[in-house]
């Protein structure tokens, strides 16, 4: 499994796998421009591009890959939020087809219509990625999985000393408790779903301002025991 992080922060989000014959984008939160550098202007070899939720960060560019005629899929509720914006509509827990690629995706929870996280598993490889990011917790289990990429926005104790000097206002950081996953949380996910078969996992959607990477890393890496990767750009 070929993976390209072309974004993954508060200011964009967008990642690029491939099982050497079919190539997905996974979330599309980066001026067209950036996505086209990212793909090295490769954009017509996308075979798809899978759009977890409406918010600008995962979804700026959703307008212009559907009117490159590029296949562009998420739930109805993502569609509706976007307005203009209107690609393959896809619904959670009913797997779909993108050529080698089968999608299964699944309802997660965050402030957004109809948020999806996606496993994503290739017929060639018979590799499974999951991908979810943007959530308080990611409600199932998963077996085989051989690549995890799961956000890791923030630490408590960090976010609450940053309310405690003004840096951020409570307000937000009831939001980011409510719509991201903590550490503490990103961990038990992991500890149940990390098996034999899995390869890496990768960090996604660091907070910069509430989170230490070292640390996470560090603590992720020594309770699973593979290989870890913050996602960054």
């Amino acid at each position: 499994m070929e993976i390209d992080i072309l974004g993954s922060s508060s200011s964009g989000n967008a990642v690029r796998i491939s099982d050497g014959s079919t190539s997905l984008l996974l979330d599309a939160g980066l001026p067209i421009k950036k996505i086209k550098e990212g793909l090295h202007f490769r954009t017509s070899a996308l075979d798809g591009v899978l759009v977890t939720h409406e918010h600008q960060d995962h979804a700026k560019a959703v307008g212009d890959l559907i009117k490159m005629g590029v296949p562009v899929y998420a739930s109805a509720g993502t569609f509706e939020a976007l307005e203009k914006a209107q690609g393959n509509c896809i619904k959670a827990l009913q797997p779909f087809a993108v050529g080698t690629f089968t999608v299964l995706p699944f309802p997660v929870i965050h402030d957004a219509v109809e948020p999806l996280g996606f496993v994503i598993r290739s017929s060639v490889t018979g590799e499974k990625l999951l991908y979810v990011t943007d959530t308080m917790y990611v409600p199932y289990n998963f077996t085989n999985l051989t690549h995890i990429m799961i956000e890791c926005n923030y630490q408590p104790d960090i976010l609450w000393e940053n309310v405690r000097t003004g840096q951020v206002l409570k307000k937000v950081a009831n939001r980011v408790v409510d719509t991201h996953m903590s550490l503490k949380t990103t961990l038990a996910f992991l500890r149940e779903n990390v098996s034999p078969s899995c390869k890496e996992v990768w960090l996604l959607h660091l907070s910069d301002q509430n989170s230490d990477e070292a640390l996470m890393k560090e603590a992720v890496q020594k309770a699973i025991g593979l290989p870890v990767y913050v996602a960054e750009k």
